[in-house]
């Protein structure tokens, strides 16, 4: 169906898209404050005392998996049109 209708309506893919990555930034931000604010205390609660030091790193991994998102989101339809295009032209592979 998403597929049919972004053949259809480029514009409206589009706006589909835009709205989808707004509300999955704003999500995946607020996740990203929540955690980095108490990141050292679970660390300390869940490790022993040789890596409580390893807080300092969680809020440069949690912005890795931000952009590691904004590019899946950027990336998906050229891997699924490459798959498809795939598929068309050689079905027996599949």
């Amino acid at each position: 169906n998403f597929i049919r209708q972004s053949k259809d309506s480029e514009r409206l893919t589009k706006e589909k898209y835009r709205k989808i990555i707004v509300k999955w930034s704003v999500t995946v931000s607020s996740l990203y404050l929540a955690m980095a604010f108490f990141s050292e205390e679970v660390i300390i609660i869940l490790t022993p005392a040789a890596y409580h030091s390893a807080y300092l790193l969680v809020p440069i991994l949690l912005i890795a998996y931000i952009f590691r998102g904004l590019y899946t989101f950027a990336v998906s339809p050229l891997f699924l049109c490459y798959l498809l295009a795939q598929l068309i032209s050689f079905p027996e592979k599949f």
